[in-house]
């Protein structure tokens, strides 16, 4: 919604991935600036680039009309103002088929774009690697080495597990990850950690993550 100034670098990342199989289903949530049409235009250039407009419901709405429409094996959601690394689909891919899992949580580093650096914000960066387990198991390591994070564009889902134990987001909420993150956790599916840092969270002023309660 509104991300005309950093929806190319994050469409840009897909586009530039090792890994080429997958299809990227942009949700254009009602946006009032350009982003729509920077969408149209992606999808005429990439046939594996499918645009779905729809009236502004919020992140959740836009995250959910994602995953309704996916057709994957494996779905990912990527926030439209950060960006992920060239390797991030191959490793996270290899991951879950080696592990036979069905959640593949990751790790990142945030960079801060027009505001000051805080070092309160969390960096993503899990000093632990962790051995494949059920998913309470894995949470209640996570949290007893204070390395729960709770982050959504962090983690790989497998498309049919998320339907079968019929997980999504709720609706008209902010920090919509943080419920559905522990959700997918207790949900007890196979969990696995890939311990690279292959996502780049952006941080900007009057975004989601920096209002209040942001994890």
């Amino acid at each position: 919604y509104n991300v005309e100034k950093y929806l190319a670098e994050c469409v840009d990342s897909v586009l530039a991935q090792t890994y080429t199989d997958w299809e990227a289903i942009l949700v254009d949530d009602g946006a009032t600036d350009s982003s729509g049409r920077m969408c149209d235009e992606y999808a005429k250039k990439d046939s594996r680039i499918r645009v779905i407009h729809r009236e502004n419901g919020g992140l959740s709405a836009a995250r959910n009309t994602g995953l309704n429409a996916a057709r994957g094996e494996y779905v990912y959601f990527l926030d439209s103002d950060d960006y992920i690394l060239p390797r991030t689909l191959e490793e996270l891919q290899n991951t879950a088929r080696r592990e036979q899992a069905d959640v593949v949580f990751f790790d990142g580093f945030v960079f801060f774009d027009e505001c000051e650096a805080e070092d309160s914000v969390s960096r993503y960066t899990r000093q632990r690697s962790y051995q494949t387990e059920t998913g309470r198991e894995i949470l209640s390591k996570l949290l007893k080495n204070e390395e729960y994070r709770t982050a959504d564009p962090l983690m790989l889902f497998r498309t049919e597990y998320l339907r079968e134990k019929e997980l999504s987001f709720l609706e008209g909420i902010i920090h919509e990850d943080e419920l559905f993150t522990f959700l997918v956790f207790n949900a007890n599916g196979r969990v696995a950690h890939c311990h690279e840092q292959l996502y780049a969270r952006r941080v900007r002023p009057a975004s989601i993550m920096t209002s209040s309660g942001a994890m």
